[in-house]
């Protein structure tokens, strides 16, 4: 078994309120990081830790969405410019990306 899995599910608008739902202990709210990615961490039935987290893709798509420049972003990712633009542009085709 890997200690660390990642899992691509669909983009859940409260995941932590339908995981509380079914009586799981969270560890953690749901918080954005310094990096800018949101995640949350609850424990399993066997009481491991467990994270769920955005892509970084999807973070930077959600902080463009948000406003923040494509500079801006690569700034607080720490990620290049152009994979910044490569993930929106995979995700938002045909959007203009206007460097502000």
């Amino acid at each position: 078994m890997c200690s660390s899995c990642i899992l691509r599910a669909p983009i859940l608008r409260r995941p932590t309120k339908g995981v509380k739902e079914y009586g799981v202990d969270l560890a953690s709210e749901l918080s954005e990081a310094p990096l800018g990615q949101i995640s949350f961490r609850f424990y399993d039935p066997d009481h491991h830790l467990v994270e769920v987290g955005e892509t970084m893709s999807a973070a930077n798509v959600r902080l463009f969405k948000k406003g923040m420049s494509i500079p801006e972003i690569a700034a607080k990712t720490h990620l290049p410019e152009e994979i910044v633009k490569a993930d929106i542009d995979k995700i938002l085709p045909g959007t203009p990306l206007v460097i502000r």
